[in-house]
């Protein structure tokens, strides 16, 4: 199967085009509702018949499997049943003018596979697009509909000129559409309160390597990864470190977003009951003041969205010069948003899985996951093998056996470097951990210097109230708690102090 990747290039539209262009988009929303309703009515009538409801009694087994496939075949729920209602819908109404047989297909091929998914209980109810929704509509091929052609977009009586990279100082670009485009997809975003158009060239190939961005190939990388850090060790360099700095960009979004509650409450007091929740079933008025915030709170996200997929994408790199090979737990982030959903929703540690997976398929490397609860990683010591459960406000490992305190992070993943076929390997890891040891503490001697003046992290432990830290003191503590008792003033001795006015 051949490999493919994407090159984005930003459309240069006039205002007729630009015109077009939006309304060939609110056609292909209206065929997407179309099919997505009439895929929902045929499952809806498949789950009414007879077989459904007797699969649904079975055990899993092929007859189980049999009764289902032949309820759905009986009410004609698939993709190309699907195909041929789109294809009447499409010369029934004015959509026809502007939208191609294959564009339509592939927009049913999409309602099809989001109730199929919702069928098979992979996701949730599909909805519906509203006005500014759709956001992309693509080709089957590059030799008719959407096509990419001596340097530009053709599409049904439309030519769309790209704006391309001049300078392409790593000739990114230039390789690029080297390659062979297998078909094109077109991109509608909101960009300050107007919509871009973007062309997306799906090639056939490898996407080019810049010389600055070396693989370490041959090599492996242990990675432990949180809702907010992560720790990367290798058998040459150990990271640790924030997984995204966009605080400024949440501090603008969380004063947007307090300022529109601030508007709602006052444009609608009778919205809110007595403890100042919202009622249900009520309207909501916004006023033109709401309506721009809403905008500029929409333009915020994006550029936060933007920013973080930016710094994934650099700390991806950064991993892959360490090692190809990745070797980390196997994690549900799912878990992680209902425990973590704040910080899940600035620092999105399972997109930065993602494109550490595409990396290393382009790389030429792999990810190793393999199960927490059978290596036990965060609760395990690699000199003595004794293991012991840690609550998530002790971030150092301490082990009586002697072994020196190290932050749970960092050893978590040089543990993962030294796993083996889902087994952690010990003499593997007690012969590794004589320069491992500086190794991590170089790391955590460079996350402290960085962190000097910013915000610091609790699962960094650097703060001894919250990280149960080995090093505190505790004669320290009391004695610091004697001077401040010895400091502070009677009541009398402040009333001597104070030079009162007459």
């Amino acid at each position: 199967m051949s490999r493919n990747f994407i090159c984005e290039l930003l459309l240069s539209l006039t205002p007729s085009q630009y015109r077009i262009l939006n309304i060939r988009f609110d056609g292909g929303r209206n065929l997407y509702n179309a099919c997505l309703g009439e895929a929902l009515k045929r499952l809806a009538a498949a789950k009414r018949s007879s077989d459904w409801k007797k699969a649904a009694g079975l055990p899993r087994c092929k007859e189980r499997t049999g009764l289902f496939r032949n309820a759905l075949k009986e009410h004609h729920f698939s993709e190309y049943e699907l195909h041929f209602y789109v294809k009447k819908l499409v010369k029934e109404c004015w959509i026809g003018d502007h939208i191609d047989s294959q564009v339509a297909q592939k927009i049913a091929t999409r309602a099809f596979q989001a109730v199929d998914e919702y069928a098979k209980a992979k996701r949730g109810n599909p909805r519906f697009k509203g006005i500014g929704q759709f956001s992309s509509i693509e080709g089957k091929s590059n030799i008719t509909g959407i096509r990419f052609k001596n340097g530009k977009i053709h599409w049904n009586g439309l030519v769309l000129t790209p704006i391309y990279d001049t300078k392409d100082i790593h000739g990114v670009q230039a390789h690029a559409l080297s390659q062979r485009t297998k078909y094109v997809r077109l991109v509608r975003r909101t960009v300050r309160g107007k919509f871009c158009f973007y062309a997306q060239l799906v090639q056939e190939g490898e996407p080019l390597i810049k010389k600055k961005n070396s693989l370490g190939k041959g090599k492996s990388v242990g990675l432990d990864i949180g809702p907010s850090t992560i720790a990367v060790v290798s058998e040459e360099n150990a990271v640790l470190q924030e997984l995204t700095d966009c605080e400024e960009n949440h501090k603008k979004t969380k004063k947007l977003q307090k300022a529109l509650d601030r508007s709602r409450r006052t444009t609608n007091p009778d919205n809110y009951n007595e403890k100042g929740m919202p009622l249900k079933n009520k309207q909501w008025k916004r006023s033109g003041r709401y309506r721009k915030k809403q905008a500029q709170l929409a333009e915020e996200k994006r550029v936060t969205a933007a920013s973080r997929k930016t710094q994934h994408g650099t700390l991806a790199n950064q991993i892959f010069s360490m090692g190809t090979t990745i070797k980390t737990e196997k994690l549900s982030y799912k878990q992680f948003q209902k425990n973590f959903g704040r910080s899940i929703a600035r620092h999105a540690p399972g997109m930065l899985i993602e494109i550490l997976r595409r990396k290393a398929e382009n790389a030429g490397g792999q990810i190793i996951e393999f199960s927490p609860y059978q290596t036990k990683l965060s609760q395990t010591c690699h000199a003595c093998g004794n293991t012991k459960k840690k609550s998530l406000k002790e971030r150092w490992h301490v082990c009586p056996c002697g072994l020196e305190s190290v932050q749970r992070d960092l050893y978590s993943a040089f543990l993962a470097l030294n796993v083996e076929q889902g087994v952690l390997n010990r003499s593997q890891a007690q012969k590794a951990w004589t320069s491992a040891g500086p190794l991590l503490q170089q790391a955590l001697l460079r996350c402290k210097e960085t962190a000097k003046g910013k915000r610091k992290l609790a699962s960094f432990g650097f703060s001894p109230s919250q990280s149960c830290s080995p090093d505190e003191d505790e004669s320290t503590v009391s004695e610091d708690k004697e001077t401040m008792r010895a400091n502070v003033y009677s009541f009398e001795e402040l009333d001597r102090l104070v030079i009162r006015t007459p």
